[in-house]
C-alpha cells in the first residue's frame, strides 16, 4: 500500500492520510511508561479507494523502538 499499489486488489488509486483513520473512537496504542500507559495516536493510513482495503502504520519511531528494546515487557511477542 505505502508504494501507492492496494496489496489485495492491486489498483493504483490508493490514497493516503496522516491523521489516521477515525470511526467511533481513534485507534490508539498503548505504551507503558514507567508505571503509567500512555496513549499514541500516530498513526498513517492508506486506503484503496476502489476495493475499500485500509491498512494502518504507528509513525511514532520512539513507540517503534520501545517496543523493539523492550517487547517482553510491554507483552509484545515477535512474529516468526
Amino acid at each position: 500500500m505505502r508504494d501507492g499499489q492496494c496489496s489485495k486488489c492491486a489498483s493504483e488509486r490508493v490514497y493516503t492520510s496522516t491523521n489516521g483513520i477515525m470511526m467511533d473512537t481513534r485507534l490508539v496504542l498503548y505504551i507503558k511508561q514507567g508505571k503509567s500507559w500512555q496513549p499514541t495516536k500516530h498513526w498513517v493510513t492508506y486506503l484503496c479507494v476502489d476495493c475499500g482495503y485500509y491498512e494502518n502504520y504507528l509513525s511514532d519511531p520512539d513507540i517503534l523502538t520501545q517496543i523493539r528494546d523492550a517487547a517482553a515487557t510491554l507483552q509484545w511477542k515477535k512474529v516468526d
